[in-house]
């Protein structure tokens, strides 16, 4: 009727709670996707006792920052800037509304000595992320003597406004090192036994995988 309802709590515990995120799935279901404590939950038309777990985080504040994208047909990822190798890169998870599952580990998009920050996201026709983001360029230090108690104030590097376009495709591999024969030394006519071990590697969750042995 045009007017906002009254306020709600939705949780009552010692338990902190930071940066919900909320879109609609393609049935109208409100989905909202916060930082809980040590880990990233979600929940359905606001109602807690749909709570799930998405991805234990740990004490990290990187998540602070993150945001969720949706797509028509109920595909979302999170994307979040996070402390990496170099200063910070970009990193995402993405829901399967298939089998509706997120993914379990996150995939990095970024690996560059720049540091990534505050990243806006969408998805694009269901298929392609968008994320936009500011890329600050940190100039190198300089090593040199200076006198005692001299103040040195770091030279700040250039921002930039930066766009990151990631297909959204399943990439399944056979883990290096992972195919064995037993026994290994098989006599002629013996029957052998050979397995492997498949990575999803991709965005898609994969069920039910067929792989096949060639000699």
């Amino acid at each position: 009727n045009g007017k906002w309802g009254g306020l709600a709590r939705l949780t009552n515990d010692a338990v902190a709670d930071d940066n919900p995120q909320l879109t609609f799935d393609p049935s109208g279901n409100l989905v909202m996707v916060w930082v809980q404590g040590n880990q990233l939950s979600s929940l359905r038309n606001l109602d807690i006792n749909t709570t799930t777990k998405i991805l234990a985080t740990g004490f990290a504040t990187n998540y602070a920052n993150l945001r969720l994208a949706a797509a028509t047909n109920g595909r979302m990822a999170l994307t979040w800037a996070e402390a990496s190798g170099y200063d910070s890169d970009l990193k995402v998870i993405h829901y399967d509304p298939v089998s509706k599952v997120w993914g379990k580990k996150p995939f990095q998009l970024t690996s560059d000595p720049e540091t990534e920050r505050y990243v806006a996201t969408a998805v694009y026709k269901d298929k392609e992320l968008i994320s936009v983001y500011n890329r600050v360029n940190f100039p190198p230090t300089l090593a040199r003597t200076r006198p005692v108690n001299e103040t040195i104030t770091p030279i700040p590097g250039t921002t930039d406004l930066y766009m990151l376009r990631h297909t959204v495709v399943g990439d399944l591999a056979i883990e290096i090192n992972s195919l064995n024969c037993s026994p290994q030394n098989p006599r002629l006519g013996e029957t052998v036994s050979l397995t492997a071990r498949v990575s999803n590697n991709g965005d898609i969750a994969a069920n039910n995988i067929n792989v096949a042995f060639y000699n």
